[in-house]
């Protein structure tokens, strides 16, 4: 089964390309179908065994001022990217209402992801990401963020002053977070900027 969850504006689907590659080829016709038509909100979107299945969500998981917490990752053995699964999915344990759990290594000396999201720092020049070995859900906001901004990859501490929880719905500081809001804004404009319709008859 592939899945994803995207986010529509008026424009289209933000990430229209990156989220029609996750859920692949045979989902395609099913996916420029719904983009041509959804109307503003989120989405969770899967396709198994020839079925495509669209269902609404209320919002995100996410928003800024969001108290957070830290946990070992349930995926601490793993390497680098994972694939992105819907529930069931190991992150279900370490997911709370209302906060944003941090997820770590089994030390916590280090980020990996938080539990719905990549983590991204701000250094006071670029952006950081985490070490591509880090074991965490493959992020097509992360993805977005190494193609097109300026960054670099580096252990990030859980008690980094200036961290973002990003992925492709929201772009959220934490409580307590010190990651400049102007830099945020420039981020979620670039991301706005992908969203698209498929093209052709509705």
């Amino acid at each position: 089964m592939s899945y994803t969850t995207v986010r529509v504006v008026p424009a289209g689907v933000v990430l229209f390309e990156a989220h029609r590659r996750r859920l692949g080829a045979p989902a395609a016709d099913a996916f420029d179908a719904f983009s041509r038509t959804a109307a503003p909100g989120v989405y969770s979107l899967s396709s198994a065994d020839g079925a495509f299945t669209v269902t609404p969500r209320s919002g995100s998981r996410l928003h800024d001022g969001q108290p957070t917490r830290t946990r070992p990752s349930p995926i601490a053995s793993a390497t680098g990217p994972q694939p992105k699964q819907s529930s069931p999915s190991p992150w279900d344990a370490v997911r709370a209402p209302g906060l944003a759990t941090l997820l770590t290594d089994p030390l916590g000396a280090q980020l990996y992801e938080s539990c719905v999201a990549a983590v991204v720092a701000w250094d006071g020049h670029e952006l950081v990401l985490v070490p591509d070995s880090s074991p965490r859900v493959d992020s097509l906001a992360e993805r977005f963020v190494q193609a097109h901004q300026p960054h670099h990859r580096a252990p990030i501490p859980p008690t980094h002053e200036a961290l973002l929880l990003i992925n492709a719905v929201t772009l959220a500081i934490p409580a307590g977070s010190r990651f400049p809001p102007a830099v945020r804004d420039e981020l979620q404009r670039a991301l706005d900027a992908t969203a698209a319709r498929a093209s052709g008859m509705v």
